[in-house]
């Protein structure tokens, strides 16, 4: 469930619908050139409702999650899944073929464009703000969502998103702070080194 947040976000009548096919389009246009980051907060609906905060940094298939006592950094081809809390880890190999969009933040926002379709889109407000809302639903199979509804506030800014499970599970991100920026050279691999040897690392690889 944890993992599960930080995946994330996304967009009236005819006369908007082309309006918001052009949010999509530009959004997804910018985050696939971009170092994108953003905090969020969430809050996943069930019988005991269970909320977090957090960050996420992406840069294409590469990115770092940071919620609380948790981390997980991808550099694209290996993912560390660092629990502070338990001072377990869990190194493993990424298969580029399997995509998991419902726990990797950087394929569910890269694939927006092309692996979901538009359904609806209208003018409304969100955490006290006017934004654009679209909904959108898979146009392939396995993607484990069954939809995504996303706002954008002025400057098609993601303001937030309602991400459903195809097991109906909802889980709401508020966002703030987004900011999309030319490629930079950061790291996103994890340094095993700096955790002390009270740490239980596994290796999956």
């Amino acid at each position: 469930m944890r993992r599960l947040a930080l995946s994330v976000m996304l967009l009236m009548g005819a006369a908007l619908s082309a309006f918001a096919g052009d949010i999509i389009k530009e959004f997804s246009s910018r985050v696939a050139s971009s170092s994108v980051s953003f905090d969020y907060s969430f809050t996943v609906s069930s019988d005991t409702p269970v909320t977090g905060s957090g960050g996420v940094i992406f840069q294409g298939n590469c990115y770092k999650m940071l919620a609380s006592g948790l981390e997980i950094w991808c550099d694209g081809k290996t993912r560390w899944t660092v629990d502070h809390s338990s001072k377990e880890v869990y190194v493993e190999e990424v298969d580029a073929a399997a995509v998991d969009y419902a726990s990797n933040p950087s394929s569910l926002i890269l694939a927006i464009g092309s692996v979901f379709t538009q359904t609806a889109s209208r003018q409304t407000t969100f955490n006290g703000k006017s934004v654009t809302e679209v909904t959108l639903v898979p146009s392939v199979s396995d993607t484990g969502l069954s939809k995504v509804v996303m706002f954008f506030s002025s400057g098609n800014v993601p303001a937030g998103a309602v991400i459903t499970l195809d097991d109906g599970t909802k889980t709401t991100f508020s966002i703030r702070n987004y900011s999309a920026v030319p490629h930079s050279d950061q790291s996103f691999s994890y340094n095993l080194k700096g955790l002390g040897k009270s740490y239980l690392v596994t290796d999956l690889r």
